[in-house]
């Protein structure tokens, strides 16, 4: 009956970061929103898998939602090319949201999610700010790569704080399978 139990588990676990992985990706593949919607929709996303899936399995929840943009072009239109040359920073500056997210969890949730947006819009607004100075991206990217992306991860962060505190995502372990 154990064994059972065991693979029930590793089942569940497998389907659960499958759909994460699916639904970080998808969100901006299918979603035509302003960039106000879907970056709040996968900063929520960013914020849940950072609660629910262990740290090896957050670099691929780091990573997705990028290519679901270029694969969609949804973000900035006939600009959404330039975005290849924010991929790495995008990837590093998810990942430390989620990481940082962790890091701080002995602090009040709002708090936590502070620091890690602040993080997160801090060093994609510095990439967009060195790209603009050697003129490599126009400027519409300096208030994308900043001021939006710090207030989508906030209310990303607020929304799945929301969501935790609901008990609809009812999981006091991390899934480690």
């Amino acid at each position: 009956m154990k064994t059972k139990s065991v693979t029930i588990s590793s089942t569940n676990s497998l389907a659960i970061t499958s759909l994460f992985y699916i639904a970080i990706f998808a969100l901006p593949m299918i979603t035509h929103g302003p960039q106000l919607v879907v970056g709040t929709a996968v900063n929520t996303m960013l914020f849940l898998g950072a609660k629910n899936l262990t740290t090896k399995k957050l670099l691929p929840l780091a990573i997705l939602p990028s290519f679901g943009a270029l694969a969609n072009g949804v973000l900035f239109d006939s600009l959404t090319i330039v975005l290849v040359y924010f991929a790495p920073a995008i990837w590093i500056s998810n990942y430390l949201l989620m990481v940082i997210f962790n890091k701080t969890k002995t602090l009040p949730a709002v708090v936590s999610i502070a620091i890690a947006s602040i993080t997160k819009a801090t060093l994609l607004f510095l990439v967009a700010l060195t790209l603009f100075k050697l003129s490599i991206v126009p400027s519409i990217f300096l208030t994308a790569m900043g001021s939006v992306q710090l207030v989508t991860a906030l209310i990303g962060g607020l929304i799945a704080l929301a969501i935790n505190k609901s008990g609809i995502i009812n999981n006091s372990q991390k899934i480690t399978q």
